[in-house]
């Protein structure tokens, strides 16, 4: 006790929550200061007890030079909440002036309304090469790298939906702060924790979509099924993709990301701007997985951080496929860069461009045009796929690019056979020669040249 303080009163009336629930008995609401040591210490408290409630704020005793027993004039106050039922210690408290104000002086009367949140942590797992990250936590430093400081060391670079950075190695941050609801590319090194500690964002926080392309976030703390969380802008939605390629496409019906995942984030493209807020979970609601599809002939296609999406209505064939046939996109010089099985209500395949992260050629330039093949699991047979026209789209490869099949044909592609094997002025020899330089000759007109080394 000092010779100087102000008083705090508190009324049944007066708006006191935590983490939007009225306060209850037991509850401690604390005022502190900052100590000679630079530390935090109470100044005042009191006991919630359902009952009106005034709490003296004690002012430091300037007869005493060598400690500090209280707040300065003008210091700031300090307000903590310890929540009795949970025994947590809530710092994160907003609170609003009715009367007086938050700059201490002797004998002032202070009215308030006080929200509080407790602060809660959620683990995202980062997988290794690219992923797409979201949060439901909002930061105390929301500054990009401040949140990515955990796992620095395996994070290559942080992209947002518009182009800005976070890139460690160079020292740039032009993204800044994380905003709530965004979601947002990353590349590791290696797979790690990404911990984020703060309040949780509302899941029907209102989020802001730009025209076209962008990045969401995923907001609810447990999965839901995508057609029941982009319900409320199903008529502007084009797309929906996850960072492994799966897809929710309303124009061709289909949903092969299956649920929303906490800590995912997704692309999403629309056809104007708009504001989005997730609706609730319904109770009892099955889950949905993603479709984790393996090929039973063909290698998985690499995951470059950038892709588009060819799209193939069921009415679009001439000779139909069958279930357990797929559909495999090769670049000009014979790479598989995207692959996935026949659907009969519409298919599509994650076409994957080239990761300009890398030396070498792991997908599509912008603008190379990509191959289409079909192959037909009965009878292992391989056709080539003709787009005889394009109802959206084009055969060239685009970041995020659309492309929807309008007619379709296709070619089996015959084994070539070899007629007979020439020296170089065009003398038929045999396999085992010992010409140096032989020409093999097929019965589809090609021929190839081997050097046979001795």
């Amino acid at each position: 006790y000092t010779d100087c303080n102000a008083t705090l009163g508190l009324t049944s009336d007066s708006n006191i929550t935590i983490d939007g629930n009225p306060i209850t008995v037991g509850d401690w609401i604390g005022v502190f200061y900052t100590d000679l040591n630079g530390e935090l210490a109470c100044g005042g408290s009191g006991i919630w007890t359902g009952e009106p409630l005034s709490i003296a704020i004690w002012g430091d005793d300037l007869g005493t030079e060598d400690i500090k027993e209280g707040f300065s004039v003008e210091e700031s106050l300090t307000w903590i909440i310890w929540d009795n039922e949970t025994d947590a210690i809530i710092t994160n408290v907003a609170v609003e002036y009715l009367y007086g104000s938050e700059s201490f002086s002797c004998n002032a009367l202070l009215q308030v309304e006080i929200a509080s949140y407790s602060t809660i942590t959620q683990d995202i797992i980062l997988p290794e090469n690219w992923f797409m990250f979201s949060t439901y936590v909002d930061p105390e430093d929301s500054n990009m790298e401040s949140v990515i400081a955990p796992i620095v060391n395996n994070t290559e670079i942080v992209k947002n939906y518009s182009g800005d950075v976070y890139w460690p190695l160079l020292g740039i941050n032009s993204i800044g702060n994380i905003v709530s609801g965004q979601g947002y590319q990353i590349k590791m090194n290696a797979s790690d924790v990404l911990t984020i500690e703060g309040t949780e964002i509302p899941s029907d926080y209102s989020i802001n979509l730009p025209e076209s392309w962008s990045m969401i976030g995923y907001l609810h703390k447990e999965p839901a099924n995508t057609i029941d969380m982009m319900s409320p802008i199903v008529e502007d939605l084009v797309i929906v993709k996850s960072y492994d390629g799966n897809v929710y496409w309303p124009q061709l019906g289909i949903n092969s990301i299956g649920d929303m995942n906490p800590g995912w984030g997704y692309q999403i493209k629309t056809e104007s701007a708009l504001t989005f807020n997730y609706p609730d979970i319904e109770s009892g609601r099955l889950g949905f997985s993603s479709e984790d599809f393996v090929s039973i002939k063909f290698n998985k296609p690499i995951n470059t951080g950038n892709n588009m999406t060819l799209g193939i209505a069921e009415d679009a064939w001439t000779n139909k496929p069958e279930e357990g046939d797929e559909i495999v996109v090769y670049d000009q010089e014979g790479l598989l860069v995207g692959n996935n099985r026949y659907r009969t209500a519409g298919s599509f395949v994650t076409i994957w461009g080239d990761d300009n992260t890398t030396r070498e050629k792991d997908g599509l330039y912008v603008g190379e045009k990509f191959d289409i093949k079909l192959f037909r699991n009965h009878g292992s047979i391989l056709e080539d796929i003709t787009i005889n026209s394009w109802e959206q789209g084009s055969g060239s490869y685009n970041i995020n690019g659309i492309s929807i099949a309008g007619s379709i044909s296709s070619n089996i592609i015959e084994e070539k056979q070899l007629i007979k094997v020439t020296d170089i002025i065009g003398r038929e020899v045999t396999n085992n020669t010992q010409q140096s330089t032989l020409f093999y000759i097929y019965d589809d007109g090609t021929v190839e040249r081997k050097y046979i080394i001795k």
